[in-house]
């Protein structure tokens, strides 16, 4: 009995916390220049600290030049 009872329980959980783990993939081949893409489930907001945005720059310019495999 207990080990139904466990069994269903995980199934209920498994139905109930499914949805929010399904990945949504962009329709690619309608996205313009200038479309926003979100990614994440947290809030975001757009950073607009000078200091912040030079250094992400970097870190963006390091990672062009990682070759891809």
């Amino acid at each position: 009995m207990k080990k139904t009872l466990v069994a269903f329980l995980l199934v209920v959980l498994s139905v109930i916390l499914a949805p929010s783990r399904t990945a949504y993939a962009a329709d690619v081949d309608s996205l313009k220049n200038g479309d926003i893409v979100e990614f994440g489930m947290y809030p975001q907001k757009r950073v607009t600290d000078l200091d912040l945005i030079a250094e992400l720059d970097d870190v963006a310019k390091k990672l062009e030049s990682v070759p891809v495999s």
